[in-house]
C-alpha cells in the first residue's frame, strides 16, 4: 500500500513539474481545453435556456393549474353550464381544486377618453385569489360597481384606486370604480380586469342581445372556462375523457394542458434548430482544434516519456503521469469554463435586455464536462498507443517539430472528395441515401476545405521558389516544414469557416425578419363576433379610410389528425383575395384549385411537403371544429412561410354545408392613416365586443421575441469566435517559438526590421488569400447542405447562401486575421537575435 502511495505521489509531483517546466505547452493545452469546454457548455445551454424561458413563463402564469376546459374559438358555443359537472362524481375524482370563470374581451375607457381592449374576468374573489397575487388581506369584498385592475394596466392607462373606468357593451356604458390595483401575477396580468360575475354577466348578455336579459340568479351556473388543479396521478388525457363523458355539451369544448411538454419541446426545437446545427458544426471544428493540439503536444512529450522508459520506468507509470497531468488541466479548465460560460450567458441576456436570468444547470455541466473528459481520455489512450508502436530509440530521437506536405496525396484526396460529393447529387444516389447524404457531403466539404488549403500553400511555395529564390521563399519553405504551421492553418480554417457560418446565421435571421413583415400585409382583423356579423361587414365597407375588407373564416390551432400537429391559423378566403392580405408566393395553379367548389382543397406551408412527405393531390384530414372533427382536404399546392407552419388556406366558404362556420372574422386594409382607422373601428364596433386586432402590432411583437432570441444566439456565437481567436493566438505563439531561431538568423545576416515586416506582410497576405479561397469553397459546399441536414434532424428551415453573408464573413475573417497577425509580427520584431542564438548553443 505504501509503495502504491509512493508511486502515486511521485507521479503527481512529476506531472506538476512537467506543467511548470513546459509553460508554453501547458498554456496551449489549458487554453484549448477552456475554449472547447466553454463552447460545449454554451452550445448545450441553448435548449436549456429557451426551455427555462418558456417553461418558467408558463409556470409563473399557470402556477398550480394543470389544465382548462373552455369554449372553442372555432365553435358556436359562447358559454356552458357547470351544473352537470357538480352533479357528477367526476370532479372529486379528477381534481384537487377548480376555478370557474367567465372571461370576455371588453372595451374600456379611462377619464381622459382613451379606449383600450382588456380581458374582463368575472367569478368570485375566492377564485381570483388562487389565480393572482391578490389576497383576502388586500381586499375582502367587491361590490357590483367596483373593479380590480393589474398594476401594469393601471400604469399604462393612468389609473389609481378611486378612479372611474367605463366599460362599453353594445349601446350601454357602465361605470366602475377602481377598488384595488394588484401586482401582476399568475393569470391576472397585463391588460386584465376583474368584476363581480353576479351582476356583470347579466349586463353583458342583455346589452348584446335583449333575448339574453335573464335575472342574475338564472346565470349563476353559466361560465366559459374552468381551470383545474388535477388530483395526484390523474393525467390530462384521463381528465379530458372523464369530462367529455359528463355531458354532450362538454364534447364541443376545448381542453388545454397548461404546460404541454411535447408541444413545448417542439417549439423549442423550431426556435433553436438552426443555432444548434451551426453550434454543432462549430463544436466539431473545436474538437478538431483540440485534436491538433493534442497531436502537437504528444509529439513533444513522446521523447521525454521514451527516456523515462529507457531508464527503467514502467509503461503504467508513464500513462499514470500523463493522466494526472491532463486531469489537472481538465478540472482547472472546467471550473474556469463554467464561470466563463455563465458570464457570457449573463452578458448575452443583458445585451438583448431579456427579462430573465439563467445559469448553467447541473445536467448541462455534467454532460458538457463528461463529453470533454471522454474526448480527453480517448485522445490520451489513442496517442499513447500510437506513439508506443515506435521503438524507444525512434521516440527518443523524434523532436516532433518537422513535417512535410504530400502534394500527390492531397491532390488525390481533393479529386476523390469532389467526385464523391458530386456523385451524391445524382438523382439515383440522392434518392437512395435520402437526407442522410447531408452528413456525408458535409464531411466531404470539410475534407475539401483542408486539402484545398494545404495544396494551394504547397503550389504557391513551389511556384515562388522556382520564380525567384529569395529570403521569402526560403522562409516559406522553413515555415511549411513546421508541424505547428499545419496546426495553425487548421485552426485558422476552422475559425474562418465558423465566421462564415455565423455570418450566414445573421443573414438568415435578417431575411427571416423581412419575410415575416412581408408575409402579413393586412392591417386589421375583426374577430370575436357574437352577433351582427353581416351588419358589421356592411358598416366596415362604408367606413372612411378602409381600402378593402373581406369576410374570412379563421380557425385557430387546427389539428392535423394523421400527424398530431397543429396548423396555427387555418384561413378560408377567396383565392383571388389572398394576395391582398398575405405576402405568400402561391402559384396560380394552386390558387385555381383552391377556387374549386366541388372538392375541398387546401394550400399548405412547404414544410408539409419537405418534412412529412405530402404531395399535391394527396388528402389530409383536419379537426376543424367540434362540429367538423374529421374533414378531408385535397392538397392543391405548397408555399414558403418563415413563421413555421402558422398558416394554411382552404375553400370551406364555397360549400353550403359549412356556412355556419364559413365566416367568423373580417380582414381590413387601411387606405391612409392606420391609427385613425383603428380608433374609428374600435369606436364603432368595440362596444359590441368585436375585437379589432392590429395585425402589424402582432407581427412586431413576434419580431421582438425573434430578434431578442436571434441577437442572443449571435452574441453566443460571436463569443465562441473570441475563443477561437485565443486559440489562434496560442497556436501562433507556438509557431513563433519554432520559427524564432530562423528569424534571429535573418536579423544576424543583416535583414532590417522594416524588410522583415515587408517579407512577413507578403507571406501573410498570401496565406490569407489561400485561407479565404479555401474557406469560400468549403463554406459553399457545406452551407448548401444545411437544409438537408435540418431535415435529417427532423426539422425544416430554408437556409440560403447569399452574397451579403459571404462578404460579411470575408470582412470578419480579415479582421480576425489582421488582429492575430499583428500579435505574431510584434513578437517577431521584438526578437533579440543574440539571446535567441545563445539559447541554442
Amino acid at each position: 500500500m505504501s509503495a502504491w502511495l509512493s508511486d502515486a505521489f511521485f507521479a503527481c509531483r512529476f506531472a506538476f513539474k512537467n506543467i511548470i517546466y513546459y509553460r508554453l505547452r501547458s498554456l496551449l493545452v489549458f487554453f484549448s481545453l477552456i475554449v472547447v469546454m466553454t463552447v460545449v457548455l454554451l452550445g448545450l445551454s441553448a435548449d436549456g435556456f429557451v426551455k427555462h424561458y418558456f417553461q418558467g413563463t408558463l409556470e409563473a402564469r399557470y402556477r398550480t393549474i394543470d389544465m382548462s376546459m373552455r369554449v372553442s374559438f372555432n365553435g358556436q358555443t359562447r358559454f356552458f353550464s357547470i351544473t352537470p359537472l357538480y352533479q357528477s362524481d367526476v370532479l372529486d375524482e379528477i381534481a384537487q381544486d377548480h376555478m370557474p370563470f367567465f372571461e370576455i374581451n371588453a372595451l374600456v375607457e379611462n377619464p381622459d377618453g382613451n379606449k383600450l381592449y382588456v380581458k374582463a374576468m368575472s367569478s368570485s374573489l375566492e377564485h381570483l385569489y388562487k389565480l393572482s397575487n391578490l389576497t383576502a388581506f388586500d381586499l375582502a369584498s367587491l361590490s357590483d360597481d367596483e373593479v380590480i385592475i393589474t398594476e401594469s394596466f393601471a400604469s399604462s392607462f393612468g389609473l389609481a384606486p378611486g378612479d372611474d373606468l367605463l366599460l362599453h357593451v353594445g349601446a350601454s356604458v357602465r361605470t366602475y370604480e377602481v377598488a384595488a390595483v394588484v401586482e401582476d401575477g399568475g393569470l391576472f396580468a397585463g391588460e386584465t380586469i376583474f368584476i363581480n360575475k353576479s351582476s356583470s354577466l347579466s349586463f353583458f348578455l342583455s346589452a348584446l342581445n335583449p333575448a339574453f336579459a335573464f335575472p342574475p340568479a338564472a346565470l349563476t351556473s353559466l361560465y366559459n372556462v374552468i381551470y383545474f388543479n388535477l388530483a395526484e396521478g390523474v393525467t390530462f388525457e384521463q381528465a379530458t375523457l372523464a369530462l367529455k363523458d359528463i355531458h354532450s355539451q362538454y364534447r364541443s369544448l376545448d381542453y388545454e394542458e397548461s404546460i404541454n411538454a411535447a408541444a413545448l419541446n417542439q417549439q423549442i426545437q423550431r426556435m433553436t434548430i438552426v443555432f444548434n446545427i451551426i453550434t454543432l458544426l462549430v463544436m466539431l471544428g473545436l474538437f478538431f482544434v483540440l485534436h491538433t493540439t493534442f497531436l502537437l503536444v504528444f509529439h513533444e512529450k513522446q521523447r521525454s516519456f521514451a527516456v523515462i522508459r529507457m531508464l527503467g520506468g514502467r509503461t503504467r507509470h508513464v500513462l499514470t503521469t500523463l493522466m494526472i497531468e491532463m486531469l489537472l488541466f481538465f478540472f482547472a479548465a472546467l471550473l474556469l469554463s463554467i464561470w466563463l460560460a455563465n458570464v457570457v450567458i449573463a452578458q448575452g441576456l443583458a445585451y438583448v435586455d431579456a427579462p430573465v436570468t439563467y445559469r448553467l444547470d447541473t445536467p448541462t455541466i455534467l454532460m458538457g464536462g463528461g463529453v470533454a473528459l471522454l474526448l480527453l481520455m480517448a485522445a490520451i489512450v489513442y496517442y499513447f498507443i500510437k506513439f508506443g508502436q515506435n521503438t524507444l530509440t525512434e521516440q527518443a530521437k523524434h523532436q516532433g517539430q518537422e513535417t512535410a506536405l504530400k502534394p500527390v496525396l492531397l491532390l488525390f484526396v481533393l479529386v476523390v472528395s469532389l467526385a464523391v460529393y458530386v456523385l451524391f447529387e445524382t438523382s439515383w444516389l440522392a434518392d437512395w441515401s435520402g437526407n442522410s447524404r447531408s452528413l456525408i457531403q458535409i464531411a466531404l466539404a470539410v475534407v475539401i476545405l483542408f486539402s484545398t488549403a494545404f495544396l494551394l500553400v504547397f503550389i504557391f511555395s513551389r511556384w515562388l521558389h522556382r520564380l525567384t529564390p529569395s529570403r521569402l521563399s526560403l522562409n516559406l519553405k522553413v515555415l511549411l516544414s513546421k508541424r505547428a504551421f499545419n496546426q495553425y492553418v487548421t485552426v485558422m480554417l476552422v475559425c474562418f469557416t465558423s465566421l462564415f457560418l455565423i455570418a450566414l446565421t445573421n443573414d438568415h435571421m435578417n431575411t427571416k425578419m423581412d419575410m415575416l413583415k412581408h408575409e402579413q400585409k393586412g392591417d386589421f382583423i375583426l374577430t370575436n363576433f357574437v352577433s351582427r356579423y353581416e351588419d358589421t361587414y356592411t358598416a366596415v365597407l362604408a367606413t372612411h379610410g378602409v381600402a378593402s375588407a373581406d369576410k374570412v373564416g379563421l380557425y385557430q390551432n387546427v389539428l392535423v389528425v394523421d400527424q398530431q400537429l397543429d396548423i396555427r391559423s387555418l384561413v378560408s378566403l377567396d383565392a383571388g383575395r389572398i394576395s391582398q392580405y398575405y405576402g405568400f408566393d402561391i402559384d396560380d395553379h394552386a390558387l385555381t384549385l383552391l377556387d374549386r367548389n366541388d372538392v375541398k382543397t387546401i394550400v399548405l406551408p412547404e414544410r408539409f411537403n419537405a418534412l412529412y412527405g405530402y404531395q399535391v393531390g394527396d388528402d389530409i384530414v383536419l379537426y376543424v371544429t367540434p362540429l367538423f372533427p374529421e374533414e378531408s382536404f385535397e392538397i392543391a399546392g405548397f408555399f414558403h412561410q418563415e413563421l413555421v407552419g402558422a398558416t394554411a388556406f382552404v375553400n370551406l366558404h364555397l360549400f353550403d354545408e359549412y356556412q355556419s362556420i364559413a365566416n367568423n372574422a373580417i380582414l381590413v386594409n387601411a387606405s391612409g392613416d392606420r391609427a385613425a382607422l383603428q380608433e374609428d373601428l374600435i369606436n364603432q364596433f368595440g362596444r359590441h365586443l368585436v375585437v379589432v386586432v392590429d395585425i402589424q402590432k402582432l407581427v412586431n411583437d413576434w419580431l421582438v421575441v425573434l430578434t431578442s432570441g436571434g441577437y442572443y444566439i449571435l452574441f453566443i456565437l460571436g463569443t465562441m469566435n473570441v475563443f477561437f481567436m485565443i486559440a489562434i493566438a496560442v497556436h501562433a505563439l507556438l509557431l513563433f517559438e519554432q520559427m524564432k531561431d530562423g528569424y534571429a538568423r535573418f536579423f544576424v545576416l543583416g535583414l532590417s526590421k522594416r524588410n522583415m515586416l515587408g517579407m512577413l506582410a507578403i507571406e501573410q497576405a498570401f496565406l490569407f488569400i489561400v485561407l479565404l479561397v479555401s474557406t469560400w469553397a468549403g463554406y459553399v459546399l457545406l452551407a448548401s447542405r444545411l437544409n438537408l441536414l435540418l431535415l435529417f434532424f427532423g426539422e425544416y428551415e430554408l437556409v440560403t447562401i447569399t452574397a451579403p453573408s459571404i462578404w460579411l464573413g470575408s470582412l470578419t475573417a480579415l479582421l480576425v486575421f489582421v488582429l492575430t497577425k499583428w500579435f505574431y509580427m510584434a513578437k517577431v520584431i521584438a526578437i533579440k537575435p543574440s539571446a535567441v542564438l545563445k539559447s541554442h548553443d
